[in-house]
């Protein structure tokens, strides 16, 4: 497994500074530390092991961190344009069903494939679930000394100097 280095890590120079512990963040930072001469920092509000906490590592289970100390309380709406009735992301089903009926019916493409480099119809997300285990990437970072993962650790300002990104203001939370 991976290990964080926290009291170095504030000290040294990175080349790069990725905000969002996710696994499209972790992802990116894979990538950027193929540079072996560059330090990347993976800052992320949620625990550095979510692949041992079963209410987040198993999609069935996602509905056990409601209320607990891994929800942050986000409310996921749809908008339902004939009313403007607002209706639960649970419902999505439907929903996804409308709108691939709706965009069909003007004749526009619905678009399998995003990864071929054209980004043009409809597609369906994607999603980091495979046999059954949600993907935190967290795996890509294992062999990677040059990233540190600093987990329980909210980013509450991106500080920039003119239009460049220099700095991140965080805040440590302790609460994993």
């Amino acid at each position: 497994m991976w290990s964080t280095t926290m009291a170095r890590a504030w000290k040294e120079h990175y080349g790069f500074i990725v905000v969002g512990g996710g696994a499209a963040g972790n992802v990116v930072a894979a990538r950027l530390a193929e540079n072996p001469n560059v330090k990347v920092p993976v800052i992320g509000i949620g625990p550095g092991n979510p692949d041992q906490v079963p209410e987040l590592a198993v999609p069935a289970r996602t509905v056990e961190s409601r209320s607990s100390r891994y929800d942050w309380s986000y409310i996921s709406t749809f908008v339902d344009r004939p009313d403007y009735e607002r209706v639960e992301k649970t419902n999505i089903s439907a929903f996804r069903k409308a709108l691939t009926n709706a965009w069909e019916s003007k004749g526009l493409s619905l678009n399998d494939d995003i990864f071929s480099g054209e980004m043009k119809g409809l597609a369906h997300a994607v999603n980091t679930i495979n046999k059954g285990f949600r993907s935190s990437g967290l795996d890509l970072l294992a062999s990677k000394p040059n990233v540190d993962v600093m987990p329980s650790t909210v980013t509450r300002k991106i500080n920039f100097d003119r239009e460049k990104a220099v700095s991140v203001t965080v805040i440590r939370s302790g609460w994993f």
